[in-house]
């Protein structure tokens, strides 16, 4: 009987040590759940808002208005988030005309890019140093840093004195520089 008592000692050592690991591992799990859970929470929310942006000189460079924002904090700035409900944004270059963007959704990312949903407008007026542009479709990336557009999805773009509709569309607007895919419409050269 006293040979099964180290074997019985060494049994429930193993099986303790084992449920320990097995406990730790247990809240090392809900501690990451509870993390993931946490960066998906809203930093702040604001309904029917109004904000505007300056440069350091104090020249406006934006304006934009929705029925709700909805901020998601995070960390690491790439997982960083902003939600927007019934977006209407103004962008106000240095020289030219301001570009209007609207959409019923959006979300602007950590790095900068606005995910344009729902009933995407991009529109400029032509002035001396710029070209019009008017460009409608349902979803719309936008990277203002690049000055960069592109959609998969059906489009129209209207520029000075042209009208084209495809499907899948790269951009550069400043440039206008515009690759289209699947095009059909009017192009005065």
């Amino acid at each position: 009987m006293n040979m099964n008592l180290p074997r019985v000692l060494s049994f429930a050592a193993v099986a303790a040590a084992v449920a320990g690991v097995w406990w730790f591992a247990g809240l090392l799990s809900a501690a990451r759940d509870g993390a993931a859970t946490d960066e998906l929470r809203p930093g702040f929310s604001m309904g029917d808002f109004a904000m505007r942006g300056y440069d350091a000189r104090g020249a406006l460079q934006y304006r934009a208005t929705g029925k709700s924002m909805t901020e998601y904090p995070a960390e690491d700035a790439a997982d960083y988030m902003v939600e927007i409900e019934r977006l209407e944004m103004s962008q106000y270059p240095p020289i030219g005309a301001p570009t209007e963007i609207s959409a019923r959704r959006a979300r602007l990312s950590g790095d900068d890019i606005l995910a344009l949903e729902g009933g995407a407008h991009v529109r400029r007026e032509k002035t001396k140093v710029n070209g019009a542009l008017d460009i409608k479709t349902e979803a719309l990336l936008v990277d203002g840093d690049a000055r960069y557009m592109e959609t998969d999805r059906p489009f129209t773009i209207k520029t000075d004195g042209n009208e084209v509709d495809g499907v899948g569309l790269r951009a550069w607007p400043e440039k206008e520089e515009y690759h289209i895919g699947k095009p059909r419409g009017r192009h005065a050269p």
